[in-house]
């Protein structure tokens, strides 16, 4: 018998991609501190992170993997050494070094599960940090760092945990929250779908019809599931092909 280790790891494959086709979203690039929710949701903004005037929010927090210090101020581009209008610099006590490893300019946003992430490139392009900010639903807790270190080849990670890495509303000039343009294309699609249900059945009552026949087309919305089914069996084949080679057996 065939292992079915790779079929049942399609399958989860399968669904984890059609579970982020339909619930992922995207954090658009407002300003190197804020980015805005492209389903409407809101917005992430770090300004509230206010450093004393002339250091880092963050400064010389030590790698979980080595000696290094490193220092990150969010929005406000800082200086540390021969660092210079930088967002992270890294120090090297032994020799006293530092190291650019990303600047506010080439700041950029992502997701990774719920979280936002901001990634800065450094000036010469050599070197990465990324940044992940996990949401504090407690106001009064004070924001931390945890500095990972450099976790492969010039690629640096740490995780911000604050109050002010937490969503809020992002509004317009009118003061109401933005509709994003999938939330627009879903309201316009039940819309239709709305009225032409109801189309459908006054169009039937005037046929005299009654009961199930009431519903416009019902042949094909009663094929649904098994289109559906068909659907899903031939999107986990193309998945399992290629993703891991593997085709059932007939």
């Amino acid at each position: 018998m065939k292992p079915q280790t790779p079929f049942v790891a399609c399958v989860l494959f399968a669904i984890a991609t059609v579970g982020t086709m339909v619930t992922g979203k995207n954090c658009n690039y407002k300003s190197s501190c804020s980015c805005v929710f492209d389903d409407g949701s809101g917005m992430v903004d770090l300004s509230a992170l206010k450093p004393t005037p002339g250091t880092p929010m963050f400064k010389d927090q030590p790698s979980q993997r080595d000696y290094y210090l490193f220092s990150y101020n969010p929005c406000v581009p800082f200086n540390e050494g021969t660092c210079t209008n930088v967002a992270v610099c890294q120090y090297d006590p032994r020799y006293n070094v530092y190291y650019e490893i990303g600047s506010q300019s080439n700041a950029a946003f992502s997701m990774t599960g719920d979280d936002v992430v901001v990634t800065y490139i450094s000036d010469d392009g050599v070197r990465k940090t990324v940044v992940t900010l996990q949401c504090n639903t407690d106001p009064a807790a004070s924001p931390s760092i945890t500095v990972a270190g450099e976790t492969s080849t010039a690629v640096y990670e740490m995780t911000v945990n604050a109050h002010q890495a937490c969503a809020v509303p992002s509004t317009g000039s009118s003061g109401s929250a933005s509709l994003s343009g999938g939330s627009v294309m879903l309201i316009i699609f039940f819309s239709l779908l709305l009225t032409y249900m109801l189309a459908g059945v006054a169009f039937n009552v005037v046929r005299k019809q009654s009961g199930m026949d009431l519903i416009p087309n019902r042949n094909f919305w009663i094929d649904v599931p098994s289109l559906i089914k068909d659907g899903w069996s031939l999107t986990m084949l193309v998945v399992c092909r290629r993703q891991y080679g593997y085709v059932s057996a007939k």
